[in-house]
């Protein structure tokens, strides 16, 4: 009986063929959990950016209201000042200033 070479070639060949595709197979698995692994940690980082990029915004925004709390109370603060001026100046225009000598004609 005849040996059927190309028989045992095309088997050998497959055989061959087989066991690299379980290689690739395990390459491209591998590949696979690595890009996994790489999206996730990107995500994480534009996570930490946003959360970042909010406290940012929010201290931004606390210091705006700080400076307006601010110029508040320095114009509180020149109205306050410029009631005690009014009021001195108010008092002491009251006040009848005569000079040395001089007395209040008092009417009985």
């Amino acid at each position: 009986m005849p040996i059927p070479w190309l028989r045992l070639i095309d088997l050998a060949l497959g055989a061959t063929s087989f066991s690299r595709g379980a290689q690739n197979r395990a390459a491209l698995a591998e590949d696979v959990d690595r890009d996994a692994r790489l999206l996730a940690l990107e995500r994480e980082q534009l996570e930490a950016e946003r959360l970042r990029a909010d406290r940012a915004l929010q201290l931004e925004r606390l210091g705006q209201a700080c400076e307006l709390e601010i110029g508040r109370l320095r114009l509180i603060a020149a109205v306050a000042v410029a009631a005690v001026r009014i009021a001195r100046s108010d008092s002491i225009s009251r006040l009848k200033l005569r000079p040395i000598g001089v007395r209040a004609n008092h009417s009985r």
